[in-house]
């Protein structure tokens, strides 16, 4: 479910909208990167809202990736940080990162051709 309240809403698309240098420093990332590796992997993260809940958006649950790889997160800080249950963020971070894995390395990660 996505909150209203979490870093998303209050910090986040705050930066992306106001200050890129800001985003770049939180997400790791520019706000164009951001948005290339999104449009790499939306179709892969992308879920439908349902009766009982609405969808966590495709832009959040890349968010919480980078914060979580950076050294200074654990899956509890995150997961308060977002303000979603700690088995929701840690699920959303390995979804995206096979994502980022099975539509982007081909494309930035080339296998060698010989065994030199």
């Amino acid at each position: 479910m996505q909150s209203s309240e979490g870093a998303w809403c209050l910090l986040i698309k705050r930066f992306r909208d106001e200050h890129d240098n800001k985003h770049a420093s939180c997400m790791r990332v520019s706000k164009d990167c951001f948005d290339d590796i999104l449009s790499y992997i939306v179709d892969d993260i992308e879920k439908q809202d349902t009766k009982f809940r609405e969808a966590i958006p495709p832009e959040q649950r890349l968010a919480v990736t980078p914060m979580y790889l950076s050294p200074c997160h654990s899956w509890k800080s995150l997961a308060l940080l977002f303000r979603m249950d700690k088995s929701t963020t840690r699920g959303i971070v390995y979804e995206v990162c096979g994502a980022i894995w099975k539509n982007m390395y081909s494309k930035y990660l080339q296998t060698p051709s010989s065994a030199e």
